[in-house]
């Protein structure tokens, strides 16, 4: 399971589109799940589809 700190900014930047699309599928994907909301942002700013 992920964890909170396995996700600060730096760690997302570096993660492969490909494992942050997975990490995402892995979340709850609920609003305000701190960890699923990181990763979305990630996807957003990276402009990958879901």
């Amino acid at each position: 399971m992920i964890k909170w700190h396995d996700t600060h900014a730096d760690q997302l930047r570096a993660m492969p589109d490909a494992d942050l699309l997975a990490a995402y599928q892995r979340s709850s994907g609920e609003p305000g799940d701190v960890i699923a909301d990181a990763l979305l942002a990630e996807i957003k700013r990276r402009n990958l589809d879901i």
